[in-house]
């Protein structure tokens, strides 16, 4: 009874064979070492180079998990699945990447090969060049920080294997661009990102799609989810164990037991109202993002900026972000009486909608007819 571990790690291509060599050593010996182990460990294959491209090798070698049947094939066959999952976590301790397993376990009808594909693909991420924060990032401003935070995570995360996963959240009242921002990371990063609506998702969704995702190995290294305390709590539940040190999700079925699968990921997430989200058992949560991130309205100066960016974007003309801006900040702000949000993007874009009229201060001007049907605080 054995369990195969086909691994692969990458290195420059002129990386001296040696160091690939000495990892995959020392990473066999770690899981020779360990302590509850009760298995025969050996290499099967030593790495060997395998040409990837822009100036990389992924190493490829093969581990042996084996279990000579002077037992029970029950009490053997735990055994290489507690092995197994030793295994899995040693290498991505010692930074290899679980690209097959193939398990041998023996059964009633005699033994029975499983194939399970864990991972099919290094973590390798883009540089954040000066170049991408013009051309990726440019759009917005104020918020340099917020990205170098964001992709710092991801880069900590990638260099890893995922034991380093530091989830970030971007909070704050609506229209600080903090879906805008995850959002143009998930565009540059592709399919290493996954988008999530926690206003839409289930319990019995999310909780499957996770597993099936993680055990088929085809689950993005990130996960977004926009506006995470909108969704109801039991549907949040499984991101406990996958957002915390175990890095996995478990369910539960009558018939088969408790099933476990890694999910070592990086959760981004954005949060309107923090408040509601610390209230989710007993901020267990929100305990979670290690990188909580407020992301403010603008002031003034930043909407005007931000105001005739879109203007040049899209035509218009830039007299109207200066009369539109000392509307909002001058006029509704100090305006206690109607309910309404005047450092708003949104609300800048839609009076910037009207054209010229934002100029005319008469009766039938665009300003004159918002103050006319602007809703009341006590309507």
């Amino acid at each position: 009874m054995n369990a195969q571990f086909k691994l692969a790690k990458i290195y420059p291509v002129d990386v001296d064979p040696r160091l690939a060599k000495e990892s995959f050593a020392s990473l066999v010996k770690a899981v020779s070492d360990y302590k509850s182990l009760t298995v025969d460990v050996r290499a099967l294959q030593d790495p060997e180079p395998l040409e990837m491209g822009d100036g990389k090798t992924a190493w490829v070698a093969v581990v042996d998990l084996r279990k000579d049947h002077f037992q029970s094939s029950e009490a053997a066959s735990r055994q290489i699945e507690n092995a197994s999952r030793i295994m899995t976590r040693q290498a991505q301790a010692w930074q290899w990447n679980v690209l097959e397993v193939e398990s041998n376990v023996e059964g009633e009808s005699g033994p029975r090969p499983e194939v399970i594909i864990v991972s099919e693909t290094v973590i390798d991420l883009p540089e954040l060049t000066p170049e991408v924060m013009a051309t990726q990032f440019g759009r917005f401003y104020d918020r340099e920080p917020h990205i170098r935070f964001i992709y710092d995570s991801a880069r900590a995360a990638a260099t890893t294997a995922f034991q380093m996963r530091n989830h970030v959240l971007l909070w704050g009242e609506a229209s600080g661009a903090k879906s805008s921002l995850l959002l143009a990371f998930a565009d540059w990063f592709g399919n290493r990102v996954w988008r999530i609506d926690a206003s839409t998702t289930t319990k019995a969704g999310l909780e499957t799609e996770l597993y099936n995702k993680a055990k088929g190995g085809v689950l993005p290294p990130f996960m977004l989810i926009e506006e995470i305390e909108a969704a109801p709590e039991q549907n949040l539940y499984c991101l406990l164990q996958v957002m915390d040190e175990r890095g996995r999700i478990q369910r539960t079925n009558a018939r088969t037991g408790d099933r476990f699968a890694e999910c070592k990921i990086v959760v981004w997430a954005t949060c309107n109202d923090y408040k509601k989200l610390q209230t989710f058992k007993s901020r267990a949560l929100w305990s979670r993002f290690g990188l909580r991130l407020r992301c403010d309205r603008p002031d003034a100066d930043l909407m005007r900026k931000i105001l005739k960016r879109e203007m040049r974007l899209k035509g218009g003309k830039e007299e109207w972000v200066d009369r539109v801006v000392d509307f909002m900040y001058k006029e509704l702000s100090k305006d206690d009486e109607w309910l309404h949000d005047f450092d708003d993007t949104r609300l800048g874009l839609a009076l910037l909608a009207s054209g010229d009229r934002v100029l005319d201060d008469g009766p039938e001007g665009a300003l004159a007819d918002y103050r006319k049907v602007m809703v009341r605080r006590n309507d």
